[in-house]
């Protein structure tokens, strides 16, 4: 029995030792079995990394692109779109890059909604996203779709930081129709979002041949815009008389003019939208600036008015460059006024609201122009604080045809006296439309009935001999000084 007992206890020994062996060894076979897993998930992140947007999750550009050339490969028709958000730099300049990146993440959830089952959607970065789709579509179905995609990018965003209101460009390329090669697709969808940018309208442009043109047309514009800031005498200002109820010459609106060589003159809102496209904007509004500043210089009785884009607003250096040529100008106190839109006002009321408080400061007259277009008057009033308004040439034109216009006139003459505001109708050209005003109790009018814009010899020539500014009148009659005029 003993030796049975000593048998059982070696065996017991021997069973422990096998197992205290093996437990290491599993443990090692474990270990090994949880890093080969791990290696595994990190190698999915890092291919999931390389194809994806870190941002949204969408697919990036480079997956986009794989994708886009195994369809060519496979001859089947497909449909590229490109979507550039508009309005988008003014959220990350004035809530934040945090709050831009929620608007992102916001956009790319809407725009996978209402993108075809089986299409790819994309972020290439910035606020530019794509959307692949296999297989045809008809003019209905892309309609059908960018409208969509418009409607989804107009709704609000509510952001963390308040709410958020963007828009889309989109264009439009189908293959194989456009091209076999990824690049070429890629590049033709892209120029059909340039002309979407450009046209501002339906928000969306399919490409054809005659886009192509226009872009390189429009490549060689932007070449000799820049030249012409270089001082080619191409661009010159016009200056349109503002006039009081007796005819007296107040003050102008100075009115940007382009004379291209070849083209000759090109409208004043392509000029703009040419130069905020391309960043020009600022070096031409200081240009025009300078320009103004130097005739109100010459004319030290007159009042000298000259518009500002959104875009020069939310500039970060805009005031600072505006008080330093304003101050180094020869202008009286209060002589200049900056003409901004209800449209400005709406990129964040509270930052422009402070700026332009900070030139009212400094003795810079404000007017808010188009009075009656935006979507919110009474508040952008209560909320900014202006020194006049004027009166959208829609509802002056509109005099002549009925009453609404009349009655909307009216309210917002007497809406500027209560808040203590000057009041300008612009765009006036009958004797019909002058009395009414002038009845209603508006302090200044301007208009083809008193002047056209006239390049300052003309406007010199109409002072000086006191002819007749509409109406009935005559302008007041001025003497010549050095390098101008004065009563």
């Amino acid at each position: 029995m003993g030796d049975l007992w000593r048998s059982q206890d070696l065996l017991q020994v021997f069973l422990v030792s096998i197992f205290l062996t093996a437990v290491p060894a599993n443990n090692a076979l474990g270990e090994k079995a949880r890093s080969a897993r791990r290696l595994l998930h990190l190698k999915s992140l890092l291919e999931h990394s390389a194809t994806h947007d870190a941002l949204t999750g969408l697919a990036n550009r480079r997956l986009f692109k794989l994708r886009l050339n195994s369809l060519l490969i496979g001859g089947g028709p497909c449909t590229v779109l490109f979507i550039d958000l508009d309005r988008f730099k003014q959220v990350n300049d004035t809530l934040g890059h945090a709050a831009g990146d929620e608007l992102l993440r916001a956009f790319s959830d809407r725009l996978v909604e209402v993108a075809t089952d089986g299409a790819m959607v994309a972020r290439f970065g910035g606020d530019e996203f794509a959307i692949l789709i296999d297989g045809p579509m008809d003019p209905a179905d892309q309609e059908r779709l960018c409208r969509r995609i418009n409607e989804v990018a107009r709704l609000p965003f509510s952001l963390q930081r308040g709410l958020a209101h963007v828009s889309a460009s989109i264009g439009l390329a189908l293959a194989p129709e456009t091209g076999a090669d990824v690049s070429e697709v890629m590049r033709r969808a892209d120029i059909a979002l340039y002309a979407a940018k450009a046209a501002r309208q339906e928000g969306w442009r399919v490409y054809n041949d005659g886009l192509d043109q226009t872009v390189r047309d429009k490549s060689s514009i932007e070449a000799d815009l820049r030249a012409a800031l270089l001082g080619d005498g191409q661009l010159q200002l016009l200056y349109q008389p503002k006039v009081d109820a007796d005819n007296a010459i107040r003050g102008v609106e100075a009115l940007l003019r382009w004379r291209h060589p070849a083209l000759g003159l090109i409208p004043v809102h392509e000029v703009i939208a040419l130069a905020e496209e391309t960043g020009m904007i600022l070096p031409l509004g200081a240009w025009v600036l300078g320009e103004a500043l130097a005739f109100a210089g010459r004319w030290p009785h007159l009042n000298v008015a000259i518009n500002v884009s959104p875009a020069q607003l939310r500039d970060g250096n805009f005031i600072a460059d505006v008080l330093e040529a304003y101050h180094g100008a020869p202008i009286a106190y209060g002589r200049l006024e900056l003409e901004v839109t209800e449209t400005a006002l709406m990129d964040d009321i509270n930052v422009v609201s402070g700026k332009l408080a900070a030139l009212r400061g400094a003795g810079i007259r404000i007017a808010l122009d188009d009075f009656g277009t935006g979507y919110s008057s009474l508040r952008h009033l209560h909320r900014c604080a202006v020194d006049r308004v004027k009166i959208d040439q829609s509802f002056v034109n509109g005099l002549d045809g009925g009453n609404e216009a009349a009655a909307i006139v009216r309210a917002i003459i007497q809406l500027g006296h209560a808040m203590g505001l000057q009041v300008t109708a612009e765009g006036v050209e009958t004797p019909a439309q002058r009395r009414f005003l002038l009845e209603a109790g508006v302090d200044e009018l301007q208009g083809f009935l008193f002047s056209r814009p006239l390049e300052e010899a003309a406007f010199e020539g109409l002072m000086r001999d006191g002819r007749s500014v509409g109406g009935g009148g005559t302008s007041r009659k001025y003497t010549l000084l050095t390098g101008g005029l004065a009563p």
